[in-house]
């Protein structure tokens, strides 16, 4: 009889190979409906301030550089940058996005701070210090609440609770930044103050050029320690 030839026995392949799921689909990150909300109102309260401005001029803000002289008024543009940058972060934004707006948020969380925790006992005790109402009058206390408290308590909400922590720079490098802006600032100033022969702001006119360096490095360092008061207070809230 002939031969059988023999066949090579098959290997087996191994359960995982035959029976491997297919990867699902990474599902779209739900919305956060609380960050939605604050982002909502945020932009209309910003909307409301900046509506104030424009329709109210006045001999200081329709000079060189406009309502733009007030430090108030440049937080308020970064407070409302970064609601419209956390609002398409909630649409699944590109990381590039969250990053700005946390970059933002760190500068205008201290300085909306230090404007609402400043400026009320200036209105209430010395309110010649802030402005000449002869040239500028207040705003009505609805508005001016917009001005100088909603903005600090909308950045605040946001950085406690819709802002990565990754994004919070070294101490050194935040005074750096904090300098920089404010050394940037008082030039601006400067500036309008030369241009417009009006200072923003009265108290102005009693400093020479030392004592608002001084109080530029000052403010830098209130600056540091409202940011590192802010990080401190989330990371105790996160180990909740």
């Amino acid at each position: 009889m002939p031969a059988k030839k023999r066949t090579a026995p098959s290997r087996a392949r191994p359960s995982s190979e035959l029976h491997t799921p297919a990867k699902p689909p990474q599902p779209r990150r739900r919305p956060n409906f609380a960050a939605i909300q604050l982002r909502f109102v945020a932009l209309i309260s910003y909307a409301i301030s900046f509506e104030h401005l424009y329709s109210h001029p006045n001999k200081i803000n329709q000079g060189f550089g406009g309502h733009y002289q007030f430090l108030t008024n440049i937080t308020l543009v970064l407070a409302a940058a970064a609601s419209v940058l956390g609002a398409l972060e909630i649409l699944n934004a590109p990381r590039l996005i969250q990053s700005l707006k946390a970059r933002i948020l760190f500068l205008a969380t201290p300085l909306s701070l230090l404007i609402t925790a400043t400026y009320w006992p200036l209105y209430l005790l010395r309110p010649a210090v802030l402005k000449d109402t002869t040239i500028a009058p207040f705003a009505p206390l609805k508005k001016d609440i917009g001005f100088h408290l909603l903005p600090a308590l909308f950045v605040l909400a946001d950085v406690i609770n819709f802002t990565p922590r990754r994004y919070a720079p070294s101490p050194l490098r935040a005074l750096g930044v904090f300098g920089t802006f404010l050394g940037g600032y008082g030039a601006w100033l400067w500036l309008c103050w030369s241009k417009n022969g009006i200072p923003p702001y009265p108290v102005l006119e009693k400093m020479d050029v030392g004592t608002m360096a001084g109080l530029a490095v000052a403010v830098a360092g209130v600056l540091g320690g409202l940011s590192w008061g802010v990080e401190g207070l989330c990371c105790v809230l996160d180990q909740e």
